[in-house]
């Protein structure tokens, strides 16, 4: 009777009485086991008792009738068949005891069956090491024991550079899982060519990874009597998961692609074991190809003829099948189906040994231990260095009261820079005479000073000065001729005007010249010129006047139709710094 499970809402007294009650189930399996036993134990003393005793009467039986034989052939013919009868009565009765021993033997299998995971012992005993419950106890004791030898592999990399061998198949896979073991296989018994791995594939079932898993005889079958099909089974191997397992720590840091260039650059060899089995209708031939992706292809390494189920196996040095994704593809397949007579193929078991080679010290170097190159490197530095290393005070060598500097030299006392070093007296003079502008004697000073509360000399106010510029201009407007000569300095704008006229007398200004922006003045100015002694039309007021604009734009007043010369020099404030 099942009993209910533990839920977290129970009681402590209620989880007591489920446990006392699977306690007590376990313990009527157990007596009910311990009496089968008893009674298959009495029942086979029995069977051969009774065929050791019928065997002593039968060779009685048989010497008495010899011993009567010249007496009597008919009796002793009688007594023969009375042995032959009474032999043929024990094997019978030897027999319906093995009947009933073999009832007992199923029995006993069934009560097994029937408990289940009811008694914590039979759980524990299929959970593998890493908390796994496997199918069968048997399922339970491979895996363990392929993970101590991996570990194994894994120590004897303490002595250095060493190959290793991994195994990669399909012991404890679990259909649609790849976390606990990354490897695949699938089958197709629908295409008339080989299909590529980026083909669409039906995965095999937990079933059939089962069978893959070990040698029992019992392989994946796929089969097809549809003419022109190829039944063809792929392996798919994860060798990066494979080999990370083993030694995650050299993957550390890497992407798929620099951890595919470390496996393909560490690659010795790969060899496939098969055992498998095939049938077409011309031959019983079973070929096995790996898959080469740099030209999409199928490339055979096994054709043999494999009438019933047989191992193969051979050793590849070639690292380009290993494909940018960091996995090997494994293809069986035979010979097309006629329409007629079915192709079929069986995998009983399907792996790849890869044979890498690694360096003990890399994996320890990534696992946080030091190279013996390193370590010496270090010391070497530790030794070289001269900067007191082990941080040893004034106090521990009796100089606690004494600064542990030496002297400046003469550049470094002049340069002012330096912080830790004594100066004797020359250096403080040579420092005074590099740093400061002495009272007397003559000093050539570099370098900008900024006097914030002014400067003089002999008591009068040194005009500063701001950037000067000074700019010619001969392209004038309006058919004038000359130039104009503009100078800018300490915020004051001079412009100095020697203009002639070329054209006829016009009433009003004529614009002459805009001057740019960074010679504008502040406000407009006027001035009267000199004007030519043959200037006429009001020569003393308007006849030479020029007009400065705050514009930039320069006008004289023009009455005359001669050509008239005007000479004019106004300075006046700058509208502007630039």
């Amino acid at each position: 009777m099942a009993v209910e499970q533990i839920k977290e809402t129970d009681t402590l007294n209620q989880g007591r009485i489920k446990i006392n009650a699977i306690l007590d189930q376990s313990n009527a399996s157990s007596a009910k086991v311990d009496d089968y036993q008893s009674q298959l134990k009495d029942g086979i003393a029995e069977a051969k008792k009774i065929a050791d005793e019928a065997g002593k009467d039968a060779v009685e039986i048989a010497t008495e009738a010899g011993n009567q034989a010249n007496e009597t052939a008919s009796q002793a013919m009688a007594n023969s068949k009375t042995a032959i009868t009474t032999a043929d009565q024990a094997v019978s009765t030897a027999n319906n005891n093995k009947q009933e021993f073999d009832t007992l033997r199923n029995d006993f299998d069934q009560l097994v069956a029937e408990s289940g995971d009811s008694n914590p012992e039979i759980v524990q005993a299929r959970t593998d090491t890493q908390g796994i419950k496997q199918a069968t106890l048997a399922n339970r004791l491979q895996i363990d024991f392929a993970d101590r030898m991996t570990k194994a592999e894994g120590i004897s990399l303490l002595v250095g550079s060493s190959n290793i061998k991994i195994m990669m198949d399909f012991v404890g896979k679990t259909a649609g899982n790849t976390a606990t073991n990354p490897n695949k296989y699938f089958s197709d018994f629908t295409a008339k060519t080989l299909k590529k791995p980026s083909d669409t594939w039906n995965e095999v079932s937990q079933a059939d990874y089962n069978k893959l898993a070990s040698r029992d005889d019992s392989g994946v079958i796929t089969g097809s009597t549809q003419s022109g099909v190829i039944p063809q089974q792929r392996g798919e191997f994860n060798i990066i998961e494979i080999v990370k397992a083993l030694i995650p720590q050299i993957f550390e840091g890497l992407d798929k692609q620099q951890s595919v260039e470390f496996i393909k650059k560490n690659f010795t060899s790969f060899t496939i074991n098969e055992r498998v089995k095939a049938t077409s209708p011309n031959n019983k031939n079973i070929k096995v190809s790996t898959y080469l992706q740099s030209t999409d292809s199928w490339s055979t390494q096994i054709q043999e003829s494999a009438p019933e189920l047989k191992d193969f196996s051979v050793q590849i040095n070639d690292k380009n099948f290993i494909t940018d994704e960091g996995f090997i593809h494994l293809i069986n397949y035979t010979d097309p189906s006629n329409g007629v007579t079915s192709s079929s193929l069986e995998t009983d078991y399907s792996g790849i040994q890869i044979e890498l080679s690694v360096n003990a010290q890399d994996i320890l170097e990534k696992s946080g231990f030091a190279k013996t190159e390193d370590v010496n490197k270090k010391i070497d530095a530790h030794v070289d260095d001269q900067n007191n290393p082990h941080n040893v005070t004034k106090k521990q060598v009796g100089l606690e009261n004494v600064s542990n500097v030496g002297f400046a030299n003469d550049g470094e006392a002049v340069a002012g820079t330096n912080t830790n070093k004594y100066m004797h007296p020359k250096n403080v003079s040579d420092a005074i005479k590099g740093q400061a502008v002495t009272q007397i004697g003559e000093q050539t000073v570099e370098g900008i000073k900024n006097f914030v509360d002014g400067l003089q000399s002999k008591g009068v106010e040194v005009v500063t000065s701001r950037p000067y510029k000074r700019t010619k201009y001969t392209a004038l407007l309006n058919g004038a001729t000359g130039f104009v000569e503009v100078e800018k300095l300490n915020g004051f704008i001079t412009i100095k005007v020697s203009v002639q006229t070329n054209k006829a007398a016009t009433a009003g200004w004529l614009n002459f010249i805009k001057l740019p922006e960074e010679y504008r003045i502040a406000q407009d100015k006027v001035q009267y010129g000199a004007p030519d002694p043959s200037s006429t039309g009001y020569p003393h007021q308007h006849g030479a006047t020029i007009h400065f604009y705050n514009t930039g734009d320069i006008h004289f007043g023009k009455w005359s139709s001669n050509n008239v010369a005007y000479l004019a020099t106004v300075t006046t404030p700058a509208a502007n710094d630039l």
